[in-house]
């Protein structure tokens, strides 16, 4: 059964209210539901192999994200933005993504912060390196947030970045915070920044994730900020 990053979200709270429940049943509890994430994870990245690679264009674009460009909670992934954004750019796009992660947030296989993927980067040999995400990294102070996101883009110093903040959605707190914290790294480091807090993107159901709409206007706006910059 594929468990997503909401159902999981769920689930544990759920548990943590179940009066009675004793400790050590809480953390056979999450251990399972991190089992199961990660189980989740690990098919979708056998799937599409250790680098997804959309489009045939010419332009060389590598994005290192999150569910955003993994296109998680869509009936059909190849409606993600990234997919948008190839044909839209006539580009071959490289995906370093895993949902559930961030800068800070190594996820629910616990070895995939944005970091992690910088050394799969110049295999791809991108033009560009557009770098997206945020949400999961609400629970990080603000100083945790930009340290974390200067080491990713210090690391990325020799390539064209351009760095994507997280949309404000109904379901977290804290997004502002992250926003100035990958503000305040992209300009430490000299990188573009482009903030999607103002965006109004299209969610689904569970209130973070867009909808097929939603990754299309996401994928429009991405290009407009990145074509005015």
């Amino acid at each position: 059964m594929k468990l997503t990053r909401n159902r999981a979200i769920a689930l544990g709270c759920a548990i943590v209210a179940i009066v009675g429940l004793t400790a050590g049943a809480y953390k056979a509890r999450v251990a399972y539901i991190s089992h199961e994430g990660c189980e989740s994870v690990r098919a979708y990245e056998k799937s599409v192999g250790p680098v997804q690679v959309i489009g045939k264009g010419a332009k060389r674009i590598t994005v290192i994200g999150d569910s955003y460009s993994t296109g998680d909670m869509l009936s059909d992934r190849a409606d993600a933005w990234v997919d948008d954004f190839a044909s839209e750019q006539d580009a071959t796009v490289s995906v370093l993504a895993q949902g559930g992660t961030g800068y800070t947030n190594a996820g629910f296989c616990g070895d995939s912060t944005f970091g992690s993927r910088v050394r799969q980067v110049a295999a791809t040999d991108p033009q560009l390196v557009i770098v997206e995400g945020g949400l999961n990294d609400t629970a990080a102070t603000e100083d945790e947030e930009r340290t974390a996101a200067e080491r990713v883009l210090r690391s990325l110093r020799g390539h064209n970045v351009v760095v994507v903040g997280p949309v404000d959605v109904p379901v977290l707190e804290g997004e502002g915070a992250v926003d100035l914290a990958l503000s305040g790294a992209a300009r430490a480091e000299g990188a573009r920044y482009i903030s999607a807090l103002g965006w109004p993107i299209a969610l689904g159901a569970d209130k973070k994730h867009p909808t097929a709409a939603g990754h299309a206007e996401f994928a429009q706006r991405v290009a407009a900020a990145i074509a005015s910059a």
